[in-house]
């Protein structure tokens, strides 16, 4: 019975993948005038299947000591510093897009999202990326078009959390949108996201670390679903199970204490939703207040949803259109449609760059907007800039970089061998600008020198160590918490 039972998640799993629904917010398509990548279906159609909400496999997840832990004095002699009362959100905010899907071997037992293997046979056939298999610069194979900086990674890993945490704070980001696929799914996705709360939930506590998150709900959770009434009734499933699970939570991101989800609508046959409007608002009739926020601009949706924001803008013909047009449609969008439809939020997105060619499209057509040696990214800045500067309507200033690591689609801004620190430095110039806040490039710097001590010598020794340099680097005082791991080994690097 439990093999079968195991068999059947795998076949699910595949089933998904094969229909062309791309394991999270990555259909990239766009909408307006200006857009013309289109989401195309799977040359190979599967008929979809039910999901049947069941628990996840029982995994065993090593977790890091808890930081409620009394701290130790500090060796250098700093004093440790009083945590700070934590601000809630505020009018100017920079949020990346998470992904939680990625596991290896190590860590997990198996590869999933570092590879790209449809017919799941092990072997290399064409496009395939198996990361046990070494490219001929003696790199693993992976399916990204770039190599991680820290080296792949579990996100089931709480050391690995918490270098990005630490790293996408250091950077100047304020909160993460986290995709999201459906309570008890087989790839542990949701209890991933638990452990990406827990820390930030323990970091509030202890070092009043201002972080906040978000979930993104995947309407393609919705695709076996083959009616509107079960759609529905699937659809307020899911998203009860968000706001009884995780807006509870006081690191929850809020506006005006009304809790936010995004919405990444599916694209069926070319046209946007699953879920018709008034069919969300069936949805949303039953459910407690929350502001819904669409990914998309159709007029329609607009009527229900309180809000909208933006993606990845290019196209395909032209490897240089780095989505200019798309910029200029969107910002001007959220002014017209937010004082017509009177939206509560709009969420504007900048992008280094899409790169899907090493997972196929997703089964469909690789897509490509070249990221142009950081160009792409300082240009997808200053329209949002600009924005901040000339918007007319009364809404927060919200910008989402797409994205923190959707490496699968070369939209990641996590450091990478090819170009280092280099969009994490960017990021923090952006935010002097965009939130005011100001942070030297040596914070991004410290929470990379911990994970890799991790890695190289876990043990209590190396927790006391954290233990004792996160209270200085979340007070910002970088320079001091930098010496503690110079005076410990963590690295021999001098700061200029």
């Amino acid at each position: 019975m439990a093999d079968r039972q195991q068999n059947s998640i795998l076949i699910l799993v595949l089933i998904l993948a094969l229909i062309g629904t791309g394991f999270g917010a990555t259909a990239c398509n766009q909408t307006g005038p200006v857009e013309d990548w289109v989401y195309m279906p799977s040359p190979t159609p599967v008929q979809p299947q039910e999901i049947i909400l069941q628990p996840p496999p029982t995994t065993t997840v090593p977790t890091l000591p808890s930081p409620t832990v009394p701290l130790p004095p500090t060796s250098t002699g700093v004093p440790l510093p009083t945590p700070a009362p934590i601000e809630p959100p505020d009018e100017n905010l920079i949020l990346a897009h998470y992904m939680v899907w990625f596991r290896t071997p190590a860590y997990s037992g198996y590869w999933h999202h570092w590879n790209w293997d449809p017919n799941n046979n092990g072997m290399l056939d064409e496009h395939d990326h198996l990361p046990d298999r070494l490219l001929p610069d003696g790199r693993p194979d992976l399916a990204t078009p770039f190599q991680p900086l820290i080296a792949p990674y579990d996100s089931l890993d709480a050391a690995a959390i918490e270098y990005q945490l630490a790293s996408a704070w250091a950077a100047g980001i304020d909160g993460f949108v986290v995709d999201w696929y459906g309570p008890n799914d087989p790839e542990n996705i949701d209890l991933a996201l638990k452990q990406v709360f827990d820390i930030v939930e323990q970091w509030r506590t202890t070092y009043s670390f201002r972080f906040f998150l978000a979930v993104t709900y995947e309407e393609k959770l919705l695709f076996p679903f083959e009616t509107g009434p079960r759609r529905i009734e699937m659809a307020t499933k899911h998203l009860d199970y968000v706001l009884q699970t995780y807006t509870t939570r006081s690191s929850y991101l809020h506006y005006n204490n009304i809790p936010l989800i995004f919405y990444f609508e599916a694209w069926p046959d070319g046209e946007p939703g699953l879920l018709r409007p008034e069919q969300l608002k069936q949805v949303l009739s039953s459910l407690p207040e929350f502001h819904l926020l669409y990914m998309g601009a159709e007029t329609e949706f607009l009527d229900t949803m309180d809000g909208f924001y933006s993606w990845v803008g290019g196209t395909n013909d032209d490897p240089a259109d780095w989505g200019r047009d798309y910029a200029n449609w969107v910002y001007d969008e959220m002014d017209f449609r937010t004082q017509k439809h009177g939206l509560a939020i709009n969420v504007g997105s900048v992008w280094p760059g899409f790169d899907d060619s090493k997972v196929w499209g997703w089964n469909n057509v690789p897509r490509y907007v070249d990221r142009q040696n950081g160009a792409v990214y300082n240009r997808t800045w200053e329209y949002a800039l600009s924005d901040r500067q000339n918007r007319q309507r009364g809404s927060p200033n919200w910008v989402q970089i797409v994205t923190w690591n959707d490496w699968n689609e070369g939209s990641q801004i996590e450091p990478a061998e090819e170009y280092g620190r280099r969009y994490l430095e960017a990021t923090q110039k952006y935010a002097v600008s965009y939130t005011g806040r100001q942070l030297p490039a040596v914070a991004l710097r410290i929470p990379e020198a911990i994970y890799l001590a991790r890695q190289n010598n876990p043990g209590a020794k190396t927790e006391a160590i954290v233990r004792e340099t996160y209270p200085l680097f979340f007070a910002g005082q970088f320079g001091a918490a930098w010496q503690i791991l110079q005076t410990a080994g963590f690295t021999d690097e001098v700061l200029p």
